[in-house]
């Protein structure tokens, strides 16, 4: 499914990202992007949320949420 939603180079830079971590968060602000064409506010944290789930189960990386809710209010 992700891989029908985003480019082959929105996925090579999704997986050139170091730290499993970063390679989510990218992922799913890529894919927001994607499928509202335009960046999230702080109102969107669900959606969001459901894009890492996603991407995280794409790339087969274990993450809490507790530690990308962390990461996302933080940027």
């Amino acid at each position: 499914m992700i891989d029908s939603l985003l480019s082959p180079e929105a996925l090579q830079l999704i997986q050139s990202k170091q730290e499993g971590e970063y390679q989510i968060v990218c992922g799913a602000l890529l894919l927001f992007f994607q499928k509202n064409k335009r960046f999230p506010e702080e109102v969107d944290i669900l959606l969001l949320l459901n894009n890492i789930h996603d991407i995280s189960k794409f790339l087969k990386t274990e993450v809490t949420n507790t530690q990308l809710r962390a990461r996302l209010k933080s940027h």
